[in-house]
């Protein structure tokens, strides 16, 4: 079996076995959002601009918190080390681990963002292009997610260090991402933000597993 397979089934049976884990996030999401919607229920401003910026940075914020210490039970359990000494290439299982990753986590984000945008009172069709545009960057948002995790392994207080690393990161998604979603409340549809999101999607998934796999190998040499 391939270092992908091992490290993706891997993930997933641990998702099984200690559920809060993935559920956490997820939770945070929706309570993120719950509270957005006790600030944009004050009509003196436009609302719905404001939940299509509420929902993309609660997505962000819960996408971090899920992977604040992803690696430290592995660097603990030996796992990294053997990711290391492994004769496969170590992109196959950083791709696995991103790939997981993502379907417990961004994908659920995804398919709960249309009742957060209807929480926040956006139309059914823009809440499901909302969701169509989490859906194309989240691979994107997890892969850089991940990296930052890498790098902070085994460092006190590691989560401050990975928003101080990724959030920055973040930013050019977030900024194409509420673009696209003011461009449907405005009628106004453009198809340039989510053409960039695929390609910042594409590369994140093509790149960043080779960052990650540097990263490891930084952590375990100090």
């Amino acid at each position: 079996m391939s270092g992908f397979w091992i490290i993706f089934r891997s993930d997933l049976l641990v998702a099984v076995r200690f559920k809060s884990d993935s559920l956490h996030p997820l939770l945070m999401f929706l309570l993120l959002a719950f509270l957005s919607t006790l600030v944009v229920h004050n009509r003196t401003f436009d609302t719905s601009m404001v939940a299509v910026g509420s929902v993309w940075l609660a997505a962000m914020i819960a996408n971090l918190l899920a992977l604040e210490t992803l690696f430290n039970r592995d660097a603990e359990s030996g796992m990294v080390d053997q990711f290391l000494v492994h004769s496969q290439p170590l992109f196959l299982v950083t791709l696995g681990r991103v790939l997981s990753r993502w379907l417990l986590v961004g994908l659920p984000i995804c398919l709960l963002s249309p009742v957060a945008a209807l929480l926040m009172g956006l139309h059914y069709l823009d809440s499901l292009g909302l969701a169509a545009s989490l859906f194309i960057a989240t691979p994107a948002l997890t892969a850089l997610g991940v990296l930052g995790s890498a790098l902070s392994i085994g460092i006190e207080r590691g989560g401050v260090l990975l928003a101080i690393l990724i959030l920055p990161l973040y930013v050019p998604i977030y900024l194409l991402g509420v673009g696209f979603g003011q461009s449907l409340l405005l009628s106004q549809f453009n198809w340039s933000p989510l053409l960039w999101l695929t390609a910042i999607s594409i590369g994140a998934i093509t790149v960043v597993p080779f960052a990650i796999g540097f990263a490891l190998k930084i952590s375990q040499e100090y």
